[in-house]
């Protein structure tokens, strides 16, 4: 019993092979998982991942009740439990590559958080989805009660979570759980096909874009527009971008390489991490740091949330007290924290 991690080219096979216990994480097993994810976010020559559980029976029925969930339980009782990310991939922000779920049979409890963990679903016509945790005097504790509805109508959320009963298949497709259903036979082919599709675009734009779509959906319209114009700003200076326009205008697939142009050599860890990893602040953050010398000698002020940022800029690009050099704003993410506004 393990968790299997097999490299397929660019896409990474990641299987829960426990399946005399129904695929059900026990602590080992959910340590195991959550450091198969390290290694995928780690490794720059994987860009997406498949999630499948192995022996056809469950994708995963969730924490195992004999051991998981009494170790939660005595945490609790000994008041050093806290936010865990179950699998290491329910917190938001832990997997900034995408990964697809590809279920067959139960799908349950902590299975389907992590499931929801996953941009993509899909499944067999055998496979059944539930939240039981309410049953055995818990909640879905896994992300379950934030997902859920942010996948599915309310009503149907809240119907899941507060009976603890299962769908199946079909209803899991019609309301929007799963992208779709195939055959058994055809399922793993299906999600790696799929993953293969993802990993022949570009790399940043990918990770770009599901990070916009991931903390856009959090805030206002403006906000993520806000967001979603500055990331786009970031990937208009690489020369991934660069290649992909050059190639559209040849007629040829683009050849990704990577590259940023303010450099001219590869994107370091912190380039690559900074443009993808905006984290979304809360209102009562404070939204703004005094201006100070940046390593380039120009100034910075931190903005901690997209609100902050939109009013730095209206204020650098207005103010007649600003100087003359501070002709405009564009975000610069770097790896410590939060977002920063660079005025140039």
């Amino acid at each position: 019993m393990s968790i299997d991690f097999e490299c397929r080219g660019a896409v990474a096979l990641v299987t829960i092979n426990r399946p005399d216990a129904m695929n059900a994480l026990d602590v080992e097993h959910d340590r195991a998982l959550a450091a198969v994810w390290k290694e995928f976010e780690a490794d720059p020559n994987l860009l997406v991942a498949v999630l499948t559980g192995a022996g056809g029976r469950a994708f995963c029925s969730g924490g195992d009740l004999k051991t998981y969930m009494p170790w939660r339980r005595e945490r609790a009782l000994n008041g050093s439990e806290s936010t865990i990310s179950f699998g290491g991939m329910t917190l938001v922000g832990e997997l900034t590559k995408p990964v697809i779920a590809a279920i067959q049979g139960h799908c349950i409890a902590g299975g389907l958080e992590l499931a929801m963990a996953c941009d993509i679903r899909v499944c067999t016509p055998d496979s059944r989805f539930g939240l039981a945790e309410v049953r055995w005097g818990v909640l879905p504790g896994g992300g379950g009660t934030q997902r859920l509805p942010r996948l599915v109508p309310m009503g149907c959320a809240l119907e899941m979570i507060l009976t603890g009963e299962p769908i199946d298949a079909e209803r899991a497709e019609r309301i929007g759980l799963v992208n779709g259903v195939v055959a058994g036979d055809a399922l793993l082919d299906t999600a790696l096909a799929m993953a293969m599709r993802i990993a022949a675009n570009g790399p940043l734009a990918v990770q770009a874009a599901k990070r916009a779509v991931q903390y856009g959906l959090d805030g206002s319209l403006e906000e993520g527009l806000v967001l979603e114009g500055a990331l786009q700003r970031q990937l208009l200076q690489t020369a991934d971008a660069e290649e992909g326009l050059r190639a559209f205008a040849e007629r040829r697939p683009p050849v990704f390489a990577t590259v940023s142009r303010h450099t001219g050599g590869e994107v370091s860890d912190h380039q690559r991490k900074g443009l993808v990893s905006c984290r979304r602040h809360t209102k009562t953050d404070r939204n703004f740091r005094r201006p100070a010398a940046s390593r380039s000698g120009r100034a910075e002020i931190c903005c901690s949330s997209p609100e902050a940022f939109a009013s730095t800029r209206t204020l650098a690009t207005t103010s007649s007290s600003r100087p003359a050099a501070f002709s405009s704003a564009s975000l610069v993410y770097w790896p410590n924290t939060a977002p920063r506004c660079r005025i140039s």
